[in-house]
């Protein structure tokens, strides 16, 4: 199959943003896989997105599966003349020539057991030989074709190969075997021979990396334990001996014939042909954190680097001359929730298994604001998040009143803390605040979730005896009880709804309501509710309540493990009446069943969000995103990863930014993005926007219409006054493809876009000049 690419074209400092109903996932460029030259780029390829470097103009463009690549997880680069070969652990390929790419996905597909993982790729002329956990593959470059399978033995994985002496060795999770390059039947086995006159360690042990430079074989020894990799050196003459006198960590050996370059822990060694001493040893930066490279290579007397913890770094000297080119990106892909307010996005790097147990991620939070991305981690503030202590940052919140401030907390033993632009100003944990240690097992102190209220005091939800705390504005910590049955259980999610209550997902519960009535320094007149599974006392379908959102009528929606439920009238909730405080369920017909069920029977819904159209976007942990209609019986888009640019269908969490109509989605592959056709609504249409705006010929697509009043009429005319086209807003956003109502395009001329609330007085809002 071939696709032409679309690219992001950014500056050094910025990205692109994307038009209406476009994607964009936010990779992570730490999370290299390799660095190449092809033509007149340098290329890195993370593990979801690859950046360009145009050596002559200085742009920046990446390629990401939302615009061009068949896949995610990226593996193994190569470049072949004019073609970049990009392998994927699933066993995908693309093949990208110019602006077009070919996916080759025959092994990705292939009924085969085991890992398909494309490890390496070696280009020999015409050909190039795939490293992979399938065998040695060898692709004709010419036809684009599989042409062959090598496996020297059953049961190993080929992780590298290389061609030294006129003979094929490949580096396997079993030691180092060889053949003959010449010979015409290496699919047999037989002809494969394992190199057994080595150290036993070689012999047995992982050859996760082989490169052949000067008439030499490198082999890396790959151990477990940190520092402990060894670096041998194998002649022509087959002698064999220590490259580095001490073991270390080698992450990358690359060499383009000329030049070799070996990427270890802390610093990048350049070796020439001339010469057994190093040409350049890249051990420090001038700028960011030390070095720590994952691939590197030399071009034009620069070493060129993929660095973990400094993105694409150039550099000709440590110390100086060297520069970091791009780092624009969340630390890692890997995130677990996230908030947005007025445009500024936090999202919260650590993470739960499927059963809510710690991943201990040490990934600390992103913040992402015009187009730029901050990372806020244990190797950024090591004195504040010290590595051996903040793990799985799980939730995170943005003040309302300024969000300069914003609170993330941990789930396991990093505890709550507390930023804004002067750094970190509260760092809280079970010794100095109200926080309760996970059944008294000090340290760990579990805070499922927080958020800001609309005046700026902060509440965590934190099992204990009082799962319920409110850190104030005035600097002030309250407890609050939500009965004995909630004492110690694990509390998922917190929602704070227009009224002020506070909605906690309790474990094996269900939901439990609080209503502090507008007095949080006084307990006296507070009340609580029990939403369980009980008919008459809840009648949840479920009492794994895993999201919980409000909508624009102030109606609750509820996510458990098996579907949806709704509260029309919150008020009921603390109603004495039986069944006062049943959420109501949304049927649909099943035309297979012949008869009503509920919607998302049987499914688990992670995350909800409302759209300013009043819209339900919803998560599901395996079926992708669903868009319903405001009632929820209608299907307005589903986006899968079979039908879209989605990365995976587990989605963990979902936030709009309303000022933009961009919508996030965490998956448990990443985050990505799209441009949803609502915004939030202004009823005084007071910064009404019009892109683009003029329309030139060469524009295609839709013209938008942002920042009208909910759900209010929109009529635009000519400058006669003459109707060409109206509907009735989608949130604060309309879409008109520049045709009249009959569907013809409207001629070269200025309009009128002129909009009302329902049933109210038309004003002028904005004007559009399209040029045909």
């Amino acid at each position: 199959m071939k696709l032409l690419i679309f690219t992001f074209l950014f500056s050094v400092h910025s990205f692109a943003q994307i038009n209406m109903q476009d994607w964009r996932i936010h990779f992570s460029v730490y999370e290299a896989i390799n660095i190449i030259k092809l033509k007149d780029d340098i290329i890195m390829a993370a593990q979801n997105g690859i950046i360009y470097y145009d050596l002559i103009s200085k742009e920046i463009t990446t390629t990401t599966v939302t615009t061009g690549l068949n896949d995610k997880g990226i593996s193994a680069i190569a470049g072949a003349g004019d073609k970049l070969l990009v392998g994927y652990s699933n066993g995908n390929l693309d093949i990208i020539i110019e602006n077009e790419i070919t996916n080759i996905p025959w092994l990705k597909r292939a009924l085969i057991s085991g890992s398909k993982s494309i490890n390496n790729i070696l280009v020999d002329g015409d050909l190039a030989y795939l490293a992979t956990g399938a065998g040695l593959l060898v692709f004709d470059l010419v036809k684009l074709e599989f042409q062959n399978t090598y496996n020297p033995q059953s049961g190993i994985e080929i992780l590298d190969v290389a061609i030294f002496n006129d003979t094929f060795y490949v580096g396997t999770n079993q030691g180092l075997f060889y053949a003959n390059q010449n010979n015409q039947f290496l699919n047999n086995a037989e002809n494969w021979h394992k190199k057994e006159d080595l150290p036993n360690s070689l012999k047995t042990g992982k050859i996760s990396q082989i490169e052949s430079f000067n008439n030499q074989l490198y082999i890396l020894l790959d151990n477990v334990a940190f520092n402990t990799d060894s670096l041998f050196l194998l002649t022509e003459d087959n002698v064999l001996s220590d490259f580095f006198s001490i073991p270390s960590t080698v992450r990358k050996i690359s060499s383009d014939g000329e030049y070799l370059t070996i990427s270890k822990f802390s610093n990048t060694l350049v070796y020439d042909k001339n010469s057994t001493t190093e040409i350049k040893n890249i051990f420090d930066y001038s700028f960011g954190q030390a070095p720590n490279p994952n691939g590197a290579i030399f071009y034009n007397n620069e070493v060129w680097i993929a660095d973990e913890n400094n993105g694409l770094v150039r550099a000709t000297d440590a110390y100086s001359n060297n520069h970091q080119i791009y780092a624009n990106s969340p630390f890692l892909d890997g995130c677990y929730r996230l908030d947005i307010k007025k445009g500024k996005v936090a999202v919260a790097g650590g993470g739960l298994t499927a059963n809510l147990e710690n991943l201990y991620a040490l990934r600390g939070i992103y913040l992402f604001e015009g187009e730029t991305w901050e990372n806020i981690n244990h190797r950024t503030n090591p004195k504040e998040l010290t590595d051996s202590l903040n793990w799985d940052f799980i939730s995170i919140s943005i003040n309302p009143t300024n969000t300069n401030e914003v609170a993330f907390a941990s789930n396991s033993n990093g505890g709550l803390k507390i930023i804004n632009e002067q750094g970190f100003i509260h760092q809280f944990d079970y010794l100095n605040s109200p926080i309760e240690p996970q059944f008294n097992n000090e340290p760990n102190q579990i805070i499922s979730d927080l958020q800001y209220d609309k005046e700026g005091n902060l509440w965590i939800v934190n099992p204990g005896v009082n799962s319920l705390k409110m850190f104030d504005k005035d600097g002030q910590w309250h407890t609050y009880n939500l009965g004995n049955q909630t004492q110690n259980k694990f509390n998922y999610r917190l929602l704070i709804d227009s009224k002020g209550y506070k909605w906690v997902a309790v474990h094996d519960i269900g939901v439990v309501v609080y209503d502090d009535n507008g007095t949080y320094d006084d307990p006296s007149d507070d009340r609580y509710a029990t939403i369980g599974t009980t008919s008459g006392y809840g009648d949840l379908a479920s009492n794994e309540v895993r999201s919980i959102t409000e909508d624009i009528d102030g109606e609750i929606w509820i996510g458990t493990s098996d579907g949806i439920g709704v509260i029309y009238n919150v008020e009921n909730v603390f109603g004495d009446t039986y069944g006062d405080a049943d959420v109501s369920k949304i049927v649909i017909f099943d035309d297979e069943k012949d008869e009503y069920v509920p919607i998302f029977d049987q499914v688990t819904i992670n995350a909800m969000v409302i759209d300013g159209g009043n819209r339900k976007w919803i998560g599901t942990n395996a079926s992708g995103v669903f868009c319903m209609s405001s009632n929820g019986k209608e299907e307005i888009y589903h986006f899968d990863a079979s039908n879209s640019p989605l990365i995976s269908n587990t989605i963990v969490d979902i936030k709009i930014n309303y000022d933009s109509g961009e919508i996030f989605f965490v998956t448990d592959e990443g985050l990505i993005s799209y441009r949803g056709d609502v915004t939030a609504a202004d009823n005084n249409f007071s910064d009404v926007k019009v892109f683009p705006n003029p329309v030139r010929p060469e524009h295609k697509g839709v013209i938008t219409i942002e920042g009208v009043g909910y759900e209010s009429q929109v009529r635009i005319t000519d400058i006669s006054g003459n109707i060409v086209y109206e509907t009735v807003s989608n949130g604060g956003t309309i879409l008109w493809d520049g045709n009249r109502l009959n569907g013809e395009r409207v001629q070269t001329g200025v309009y009128l876009v002129w909009s009302a609330l329902q049933e109210g007085k038309g004003k002028n809002v904005a004007k559009i000049l399209i040029v045909n």
